[in-house]
């Protein structure tokens, strides 16, 4: 058995290629492990900035090759290297054709981990150490959730469960006995920080949030920590009224009417709801908010991506438009007396047109936005989460050290207890006694036995 893990993030991506990686890939999970033999469990986590695959692979050489998909074939004889690399190109497989990116760019977006670095980098992720805004709490709610829906699935087994748990719990355990996110400090926060340059006093703002999933969920608690008191929500899939009902918040049926009456739009379907079929999605223009270039990184491969994707959008630029000469109508002025509005756009699948950010008197944050003004956390409070961490590391490595060792003692003893048997069986029918037999066989194997159990056990 080995765990692997395959990793695309805001650290070495542009956003526009990680969003392209992660279209219609909701059911890779069972795919996954449908493709080949040796793939006993995967879990997936695709967040606003990251797509991650956690595989368990079966190292055992009794597994035909021939069970591998013909692109993940490797060359006989089957080691422990050929079935890691056959499991990773099996799953790049998959991703570019489910991605329609080229597969060379597709394997070149994954950074692959092996052994000890699986869960040293799953307890990095899970305890916001590696995020976009680092110490952020949403993330362990999305790792939670992508373990939930590979139980869902069928597809844990018990290496991917105790690797998960554990990094779950040293995330709290950072959370508790540090400050690192103490300041609530998220993706939303800092969009929302960042709308406040544009928007009315928060009391006083109404907002629209554009979603029903988590991330919408965690936008309506950061805008009543704010003191938003009129919060409306708008979904496509009409979820709107009992999300609406459940957080006792305004529902919207009519998306037009509704940014109309908006000072800020905050978007995040994109994140629950998957790939969109439409307009090809182009680079974040700066925005008219943050007018420094600098806040915008430059996207290097978003040419590349926007030849191969295809998305339309909840929020196009007519949608705004309408909405803005509706507020217009409505102050009995020009379409320029419409009041300023700031779109937030959450959703790694984009839910706002970036081209939003060209529009007069229109405000526009994304995810580029949002890393490139992401705060820094202090050196001191990342001293005591990193010893956290350690320490987490440190107990899941003896622990899962002696579960390996209780496994190798169990079939040392199980392999002399059959040598055993056969020899007692040849001794009896040579005519001896079974009872003096089973003293004779014993004799011949025990020491053998212990000096194998001892080896297992790391004390020889």
């Amino acid at each position: 058995m080995a765990l692997i893990s395959m990793t695309a993030s805001h650290h070495d991506l542009d956003l526009d290629l990680l969003e392209q990686l992660t279209r219609d890939t909701h059911t890779l999970g069972k795919s996954l492990v449908a493709a080949s033999a040796r793939n006993r469990g995967c879990v997936v986590l695709s967040t606003c900035n990251r797509f991650e695959v956690y595989l368990d692979v079966d190292l055992d050489a009794s597994v035909p090759e021939s069970a591998l998909v013909s692109t993940a074939r490797v060359a006989a004889p089957v080691t422990a290297a050929s079935s890691i690399a056959a499991a990773t190109a099996t799953a790049t497989q998959l991703i570019s054709q489910a991605s329609s990116l080229p597969h060379s760019l597709t394997q070149r977006a994954f950074t692959v981990h092996t052994g000890p670095d699986v869960a040293a980098h799953l307890f990095r992720v899970a305890s916001g150490l590696d995020s976009l805004v680092v110490g952020e709490r949403e993330i362990a709610g999305q790792v939670r959730r992508a373990l939930r829906t590979a139980h869902v699935d069928q597809l844990t087994t018990g290496p991917l469960e105790r690797l998960f748990q554990r990094a779950l719990r040293t995330s709290k355990a950072i959370a508790s006995s540090t400050a690192l996110s103490s300041d609530g400090r998220s993706v939303v926060s800092v969009a929302l920080d960042l709308a406040s340059q544009a928007s009315p006093p928060w009391p006083r703002a109404s907002v629209l949030v554009v979603g029903t999933g988590a991330y919408a969920g965690a936008t309506v608690a950061a805008l009543r920590a704010r003191g938003v008191r009129d919060i409306a929500v708008y979904s496509g899939s009409g979820r709107a009224h009992a999300f609406a009902v459940s957080h006792q918040i305004t529902p919207a049926s009519d998306l037009p009417s509704a940014i109309a009456d908006a000072d800020v739009v905050v978007a995040c379907s994109g994140n629950s709801s998957g790939h969109r079929g439409g307009t090809p999605p182009s680079p974040s223009p700066t925005s008219p908010i943050l007018d420094d270039p600098a806040h915008h990184p430059a996207h290097d491969r978003a040419g590349e991506v926007a030849k191969q994707s295809s998305i339309s959008y909840v929020l196009d630029v007519a949608a705004i438009a309408a909405a803005r000469r509706a507020s217009a109508e409505a102050a009995d002025g020009p379409e320029g007396a419409a009041r300023p509005l700031v779109v937030v756009d959450l959703a790694l699948h984009r839910d706002a047109d970036p081209r939003i950010a060209g529009m007069a008197g229109v405000g526009f944050i994304d995810l580029a936005t949002v890393r490139a003004n992401a705060p820094a956390a202090a050196e001191e409070v990342l001293r005591e989460a990193e010893a956290v961490l350690a320490a987490g590391l440190a107990e899941y490595a003896e622990r899962e050290d002696m579960r390996t060792a209780d496994a190798a003692v169990t079939a040392v003893v199980e392999e002399f207890a059959r040598k055993r048997e056969a020899r007692v069986v040849g001794l009896v029918g040579r005519g001896v006694d079974r009872a003096e037999a089973g003293r004779r066989a014993a004799r011949e194997l025990n020491a053998e036995m212990h000096r194998r159990v001892l080896g297992a056990q790391g004390k020889i």
